[in-house]
């Protein structure tokens, strides 16, 4: 009889913690468009925080500290982005060059593996 009734608890503990963490994905999701840019500023929030603390340390003002900080940030994103955008105009201009590459090598591993498959296996 005991038994029986903490098996019952058990099994409505487990119950509950399956409602409990079901409700909370639902949450989770259908919060999501509010929840992921909060969490991409508190992630970029957290990450800059030094950098601005460096240099209101070394005497600027906080406005100019965070200021300064953004700047820095926004160079380095722009740079960023000239570079990739260089990298894949170059990887597109020399597309059709890769390509013919290509061809001309799986032309010749064909070639190759043809002749060594004729040569063993054949009389």
């Amino acid at each position: 009889m005991i038994r029986q009734k903490q098996q019952q608890a058990l099994g409505n503990r487990i119950a509950i913690a399956m409602i409990i963490g079901g409700g909370s994905l639902l949450f989770l999701y259908y919060c999501r468009p509010v929840l992921l840019p909060l969490a991409f500023a508190t992630i970029a929030a957290l990450l800059l925080y030094p950098l601005c603390r460096f240099f209101e340390n070394n005497g600027f003002p906080r406005i100019i500290a965070i200021l300064l900080t953004m700047f820095i940030v926004l160079c380095i994103v722009t740079g960023l982005i000239l570079l990739v955008s260089s990298q894949i105009y170059r990887f597109t201009k020399d597309l059709p060059d890769l390509r013919d590459k290509l061809i001309t090598f799986l032309t010749t591993w064909n070639g190759t593996c043809l002749r060594i498959i004729t040569y063993r296996y054949l009389p």
